[in-house]
């Protein structure tokens, strides 16, 4: 087993595809300081015009949700959510 740590922001990113998602934290896809930052982000993994090097190493995705990790109970609070666009 691999262990490694990994400090979490207060912005999560989770995105994926419909039909085969990853599920959980395999979702997974960056954690961000900003709201800003992390909106931005969620929005280039949904976009079709988006560059890659915007969606960093991950591919075009269908979904994407904002979680923030300090609002809500629990497991935080969505604060945005995307999806792809045509």
């Amino acid at each position: 087993m691999i262990k490694y740590a990994v400090k979490v922001k207060r912005y999560l990113v989770f995105a994926g595809d419909t039909y085969y998602p990853s599920g959980g934290w395999r979702d997974l896809k960056g954690n961000f300081g900003s709201k800003r930052e992390a909106i931005k982000f969620a929005d280039n993994l949904v976009k079709s015009d988006a560059e890659p090097w915007q969606r960093g190493e991950w591919y075009l995705c269908e979904w994407s949700h904002v979680i923030d990790t300090e609002k809500g109970e629990g497991s935080g609070i969505l604060v945005h959510e995307g999806k792809i666009s045509p």
